[in-house]
Formats: structure tokens, sequence, C-alpha cells
């Protein structure tokens, strides 16, 4: 009877072990069923997660850009800017009022409007003329340099302070063109002080010539603000172009290593 016990409990103890090893074959197959998946999930989301990170990461270039170009542009026109909000607060603080104290108003109005915008602009004027002078010093001091240290030089160092000055010459041009430019809006701003003058007090000396010299202020203005307005999203679209440009080398160094 003994020997059956025992032979019961082995068969028993056998049977045990048998159960557990497949209970862990099956936990174990499960998970690498599970581990499967979990890798198939995120292979099919990860194409779709670096395009939506990239979609993003350019919006916020173009937005950037954006707002490197508007700022910019409120820089170059800071009469255009103060015109902008005076007139609508003038609107804001005419309304209700009887009509002939706005005529009045409006009067007085231009002459201050010409005179701030004329203050503005000369001031825009003298900064363009600062720049201009500072990048001409600039120039001669790098080509003095390259004048007396030429020989101890490498081609290298030769060829890249070369295209240095030849960067700073083309920009000279363009701050000449500038300067060019808010000079003539100072002029034309000068000329429509005085329409707006002649045209507040009624003076009959220039009573017929106000008008035309308050036009060719507004023409200045529409020139000087489109000019500046060009050259604000032109050096808005390099500078979205050199992010992107960084954006695809950063991507390309990424997918390399």
């Amino acid at each position: 009877m003994g020997e059956v016990k025992n032979n019961v409990n082995i068969n028993n103890n056998v049977l045990l072990a048998k159960t557990k090893e497949n209970s862990s074959l099956a936990n174990k197959k499960e998970s690498n069923n599970l581990n499967i998946n979990v890798n198939n999930t995120s292979a099919s989301f990860t194409p779709l997660n670096s395009k939506v990170a990239d979609v993003i990461g350019y919006a916020q270039d173009l937005l950037s850009s954006s707002t490197f170009t508007a700022q910019e542009f409120i820089e170059q026109n800071p009469a255009f800017a103060f015109k902008t909000v005076a007139e609508q607060l003038k609107s804001n603080v005419l309304s209700g009022v009887y009509s002939s104290f706005s005529e009045i108003v409006d009067k007085i109005l231009l002459g201050a409007f010409r005179g701030v915008t004329l203050g503005l602009d000369t001031w825009h004027f003298i900064k363009k003329l600062r720049e201009k002078n500072n990048l001409k010093k600039l120039i001669d001091e790098k080509t003095k340099i390259l004048s007396q240290e030429i020989e101890k030089m490498s081609e290298e160092q030769k060829n890249q302070l070369k295209n240095e000055i030849q960067k700073l010459l083309r920009e000279l041009e363009e701050r000449k063109i500038d300067l060019g430019v808010s000079g003539a809006r100072v002029i034309t701003d000068l000329l429509g002080v005085v329409g707006a003058a002649a045209a507040a007090v009624s003076l009959p000396a220039l009573a017929t010539a106000a008008p035309y010299l308050i036009g060719i202020a507004l023409v200045g203005d529409i020139v000087g603000i489109s000019y500046y307005a060009y050259k604000s999203i032109k050096n808005g679209i390099e500078n979205f172009s050199q992010k992107i440009t960084q954006r695809r080398s950063k991507e390309m160094k990424t997918n390399t290593t």
C-alpha cells in the first residue's frame, strides 16, 4: 500500500509540474504576441507622428517668419504705424460729435499728422544714414586688413574675407537705395506740412497749391510704404527659407545617425 501511495504522489507531482510548465509557456507566448502587436502598432504610428511633427515645425517657422516680417515693416515705417493708430483713435473719439467739429478736427489733425510724419521720417532718414556710414566704415576696415595681411593669409582665409567684403558691398548698395527713398519721403513730408498748414489757416497765396502739396505728400507715403513693404516681405521669405534649410539639414543629420 505504501508503494501505491508513493506512485500516486509522484504522478501528481509530475502532472503538476507539466501543468505549470504549460501555463508558463502559454503566458510567455501571449506576452510575445502582445509585444509583437505593440511593436507593429508603434511602427505604424511612427511615420504619422513624424509627419505631424514636421507640419507643426513648418507652421511654427512660418509664424515666426510672418512675425519677423511684420516687425520689420513697422520698424521701417514708424510714421505709417503712428498714422494708422491715430486715425483709429480719431474715429472712436469723434463718434457722435457734430460734423462741424469733426471738420475742424480733421483740418488740425492733417497738419499734426504731417508734422509728426515729417519728424519720424527724418529720424528714420538719419538712422539709415548712420547705417550706411557704419557699413562703409566696416568695408574699409576689412579691405585694409586684406591688403595688409594678404601675405600671411591662407587661400581659404583670403576667399572668406573677399566674400565678406562682397556681401557688405551688396548690402551697402541696398542701403543707398533705402537712404534715397527715406530722403524723398522727408522732402514730400515737408511739402505736405506746408500744404496742410495752408489748408488749415486758409493762406491765400497757397490756397490753390495746398491740395497738390498734400497730394504729393500722400504719393510719397504710398511709394515709401510700398517699397519697405516689399523689402519686409522679401526678407521674411528669406528668413523662412533659411529656417527650412536648417530644419532639413537637421533632419538629414538625424536620419544618418
